[in-house]
C-alpha cells in the first residue's frame, strides 16, 4: 500500500484522537502531518502533551525501531542499540483502531511504554498487536 494509500485512515485517525480527547476536556491542535514527532498538541489546566497518532483499519500498527533505538549493521545483521530519548518531552502515543462507525478504538501509551515493548521485540519495523494495547493502554473513553 503506498503512502498515498494510508493519508485517509492517517487523518481520520488524527481527527478521531483530537475528538475523544476533546470529549474528555482537552483542547486539541491538529497539523496535518507537518511536525516531524507529533500530530496534536492536547491541553488542559494542567499545560500541554504533544500526542503522535498511529491509526489502522485492520491488521497492527507498524513503527519504526530507529525512532526508538540506534541501529547498526554487522554485514546483514541489524543491531539494536541504545534507546533514543523521546524527540519531544512528555510524548505520549495514541494508537487508533478505526472500525465501524461508533466502535473505534483508542489505546493512549506513554513514551516509555512504546519503547519498552519496541525494545524487546527486535529490530526492523516493529509491530505493536492489538493484544499488547489492550493490555498496556488506557482508552481515553475508559
Amino acid at each position: 500500500m503506498s503512502r498515498r494509500d494510508n493519508v485517509p485512515t492517517q487523518q481520520a485517525g488524527e481527527y478521531l484522537a483530537a475528538a475523544e480527547l476533546a470529549r474528555a476536556g482537552a483542547t486539541c491542535a491538529t497539523f496535518a502531518g507537518n511536525v516531524r514527532h507529533f500530530d496534536l498538541i492536547a491541553s488542559g489546566p494542567g499545560g500541554y502533551v504533544p500526542v503522535q497518532v498511529k491509526a489502522k483499519r485492520a491488521g497492527d500498527w507498524q513503527l519504526n525501531i530507529e525512532d526508538f533505538a540506534e541501529v547498526t549493521f554487522a554485514g546483514d545483521k541489524q543491531i539494536v542499540g541504545t534507546p533514543r530519548p523521546a524527540p519531544v518531552p512528555g510524548l505520549f502515543y495514541v494508537f487508533v483502531h478505526i472500525g465501524t462507525y461508533g466502535s473505534d478504538e483508542f489505546f493512549v501509551l506513554d513514551w516509555l511504554i512504546v519503547l519498552r515493548e519496541a525494545e524487546c521485540c527486535g529490530p526492523g519495523h516493529h509491530v505493536l498487536s492489538s493484544t499488547f494495547l489492550a493490555l498496556a493502554g488506557e482508552s481515553p473513553g475508559a
